[in-house]
């Protein structure tokens, strides 16, 4: 069986004969380890029909490796889609869940700039995950990392994917990211923020307004898709450890008190990991449940909910979705609009939509628009608060008390030693005190 994944699908409006049209290219989600371009909800003719665009999408495997593939077929696209009547000099690059990641390194790496204008690991860590996965299919322990690569190389698929692994059990399990490695990725992705280090081009952001509700059906304690997942305190402090497995008793505690209703103690889990899952910068939230969504009420507007509507899949009758729907649907011109013109408000006729402003985001001001079936409403900070505590107060919390397990065993250590000690001492003293003295002379 050939490892050879590389493939690509274009899509192009049938009239009329396409020239010099904008290009869109998808890069589906998975976490890194699943997915295709060849899912229904992917397919690009309806998009590709109703905004007049080339739509162009890819398959590509984990890792590094799958980033490079993705170059590669970025390369090929500026390369050949004038061929298609697609533009090589308009190329918006989109993607959702780990797809979106995908875009967000591409903006960082080097050498991904000039083919179009949740998720890294540190080298160690990798490493450690290669050897653990090894260790479970069979690999000799004690190699070099030369013979565990080989090794692994060797075995079967479906047995690396058995075995993937992680360092600790969570919600989010995404074994197999992308690694800084000084080539795909050269550095930390946030120290390249903070450094400037990223293209400079326009970039449309945005949640949905559920987005961890799907993950906790596959690692969260008392959540079910067929039924409204009614759980206990119980399980409610489970999942606040398996939402920052890698913290410390204290910060698990301080995640706890934070999204404890201390009117109803048994309220918050699901809260909690959603919001977990939900503090990038945004620009917008798409708030709309869709009347023939199959996943039960209160998983809400989950995760990856929003592509359906990106790919106008409204436009299929066969599907159910209602005329507000269609509306809503339509309203995503906003998407091809920006890959147009790098503007949402702009058509690409140069005109200014008519719709409500989608205004800039900005630190100061901080505004978004709700996605929805009404008319575009503009808000104003969103979830700022817990945004608050998940960026800035429990990253401070793991900083200071990092130390804090150590510092403890040291003085458990010492405590028992001392307790010894006195135990010895006391001993001693009562043999002493029971034996007969000499008189004073």
């Amino acid at each position: 069986m050939s490892e050879d994944g590389l493939y690509l699908n274009v899509w192009v409006p049938t009239s009329p004969r396409p020239h010099n049209l904008t290009v869109m290219v998808w890069i589906y989600g998975g976490g890194f380890y699943s997915g295709s371009s060849s899912l229904d909800v992917y397919d690009g003719r309806y998009l590709a029909h109703s905004e007049k665009v080339v739509v162009v999408s890819m398959n590509y495997p984990p890792g590094n490796v799958g980033l490079l593939d993705q170059r590669m077929a970025l390369q090929w696209i500026q390369n050949n889609i004038h061929i298609f009547g697609g533009k090589p000099k308009q190329v918006t690059i989109f993607g959702e869940s780990a797809g979106a990641v995908s875009v967000g390194i591409h903006l960082l790496s080097p050498d991904s700039l000039p083919n179009c204008p949740w998720a890294t690991v540190t080298p160690a860590e990798a490493q450690r995950r290669a050897a653990m996965l090894g260790k479970l299919v069979g690999c000799p322990s004690g190699g070099n990392d030369t013979e565990l690569v080989d090794c692994l190389r060797n075995k079967p698929p479906q047995d690396l994917i058995d075995q993937e692994v992680m360092p600790w059990s969570a919600i989010f399990r995404f074994p197999f990211v992308p690694v800084i490695d000084g080539v795909v990725l050269p550095d930390n992705p946030e120290a390249m923020l903070s450094s400037g280090n990223i293209k400079d081009t326009q970039i449309l952001l945005g949640v949905n307004q559920d987005e961890g509700s799907f993950f906790l059906l596959y690692g969260a304690p008392g959540f079910s898709k067929d039924n409204k997942s009614l759980f206990s305190r119980e399980d409610f402090l489970e999942s606040g450890k398996l939402s920052v497995p890698h913290a410390n008793e204290i910060s698990q505690e301080a995640v706890v008190l934070q999204y404890t209703d201390w009117l109803d103690e048994n309220n918050g889990a699901a809260i909690l990991v959603m919001d977990s899952f939900w503090c990038p910068i945004l620009l917008y939230a798409l708030d709309h449940r869709a009347f023939n969504l199959a996943w039960p009420g209160w998983m809400g507007v989950i995760h990856g909910y929003e592509i359906e509507f990106v790919f106008s899949m409204q436009l299929e009758k066969r599907l159910n979705y209602t005329a507000e729907e269609e509306k809503l649907s339509r309203s995503m011109r906003y998407w091809a609009n920006f890959t147009l013109t790098g503007n949402p408000n702009i058509n690409f006729d140069g005109s200014v939509d008519s719709r409500q402003r989608w205004p800039q985001f900005t630190n100061s001001e901080q505004k978004h628009v709700g996605l929805n079936t009404e008319s575009l409403k503009i808000h104003k900070g969103l979830r700022n608060q817990l945004c608050a505590f998940w960026n800035r107060f429990l990253p401070r919390l793991l900083n200071i008390t990092d130390n804090i397990d150590e510092a403890e065993r040291q003085w458990k250590v010492e405590f028992h030693c001392w307790s010894s000690y006195m135990m010895h001492w006391k001993s001693q003293f009562d043999h002493y005190s029971k034996q007969e003295h000499c008189t004073d002379l």
